[in-house]
């Protein structure tokens, strides 16, 4: 294997959560909704009952207002399910914490009696879910949230005798169109290196993606990025709901960084922190996501760096890919990765003269051009 490619995969590992009794949420498909909307309301949101679109069509329309269970973590901690069931798993990792687990533990009180009287706010939940149809479905594509049970897509061949549009199909056709479930495999973002006509030859336990579908629909790059048809000819796209880019804003799985106020306080937390999530051409000079390698920033709030240039990242603008400048130590890296992430660090943003003084019109400007913007 490639050196590149092992760093890639250590970068990966580095990034896992080692906590198995973590309490948050690592992918959107694990996220639950809120029960209720606010204090004063008198209905919950959704029921422990697993929406029968999304498990039966792969796919539900309104996730935001839909009345039924979207994920495991939604049926297991709903009211009228939650502490209702003994564990089975003989050790469990809210062992010394069992109020996280939502089966009983002993000497746990069960919630049976009281499960029972949350079925009442269930029969009074507003119905607010739209199934719309064939007919307005460039509507939905242009306003509503479409969520895919990235679980079971692709996962499962095929059994349609008859012939169908594959692009608009759930399941698999063939090897280049078979996914592994990318919540229950642990397997990196990146292409194999080892594909050849359109997959890999290796078994499921590679920890690359074995294809294309693979890379599109992992839970780390789906709707990362808005269709080539955004935002005025989505109802070209010929993947229609399936499609793994974003439709809509409502769609897009990273913050909208375009519309918050660009100060300070921005430009030292949120410039250039994400990847642009537009494919079509625009001026890269004034927008406030990375375009390339050279031009992202670690996220100081998440990533500790010191105000010093590493000295084994290229500084070639030829670099496509992260591995490719040098660092071993990649995102772990306690030193600056180019020239943007030194100019934004808070020990240097704002400390040093602008030459052009007045004349400046640079919102990003890392430099001061007044005492008073003097840091």
């Amino acid at each position: 294997m490639m050196k590149d490619h092992r760093l890639i995969l250590k970068h990966q590992h580095s990034k896992e959560c080692l906590d198995q009794a973590c309490t948050g949420y690592h992918m959107d498909e694990d996220r639950r909704r809120p029960l209720i909307s606010n204090e004063s309301s008198t209905y919950l949101n959704y029921r422990s009952l697993p929406c029968p679109s999304f498990t039966e069509n792969f796919i539900c329309f309104n996730v935001d207002t839909c009345t039924y269970s979207h994920s495991q973590s939604e049926t297991y901690y709903h009211p009228s399910f939650y502490k209702t069931s003994p564990c089975q798993q003989e050790q469990c990792y809210f062992e010394n914490k069992p109020i996280f687990c939502p089966f009983l533990h002993p000497f746990e009180p069960s919630r049976v009696l009281i499960s029972a009287q949350y079925q009442k706010f269930e029969s009074n939940s507003k119905e607010k879910t739209l199934n719309g149809t064939s007919g307005d479905r460039f509507k939905r594509q242009t306003t509503g949230k479409v969520l895919i049970n990235l679980k079971e897509f692709k996962v499962n061949p095929c059994t349609k005798k008859e012939a169908h549009d594959k692009k608009l199909c759930p399941y698999y056709h063939n090897e280049i169109d078979r996914r592994r479930s990318g919540l229950e495999n642990s397997y990196c973002p990146e292409l194999c290196p080892h594909i050849q006509s359109n997959h890999c030859f290796c078994d499921d336990s590679c920890k690359f993606c074995k294809n294309r579908v693979e890379q599109l629909y992992h839970p780390e790059r789906y709707k990362k990025k808005f269709c080539a048809h955004y935002p005025n000819r989505i109802q070209k796209c010929e993947y229609g709901d399936f499609c793994s880019f974003a439709h809509n804003e409502g769609e897009l799985r990273v913050e909208v960084l375009y519309k918050q106020k660009q100060d300070d306080s921005f430009n030292l937390n949120k410039l250039k922190t994400i990847f642009c999530p537009f494919k079509n051409e625009h001026d890269r000079s004034s927008c406030p996501y990375a375009h390339n390698v050279q031009d992202y920033r670690r996220n100081p709030e998440i990533y500790t760096y010191g105000p010093e240039e590493c000295q084994y990242w290229k500084k070639a603008d030829t670099i496509s890919s992260y591995e490719q400048a040098g660092c071993p130590k990649m995102l772990d890296c306690e030193k600056c990765h180019g020239w943007k992430e030194y100019e934004f660090h808070y020990m240097v943003y704002k400390t040093r003269p602008c030459t052009n003084a007045g004349k400046c019109q640079k919102k990003d400007c890392s430099y001061y051009h007044s005492n008073k913007d003097k840091r």
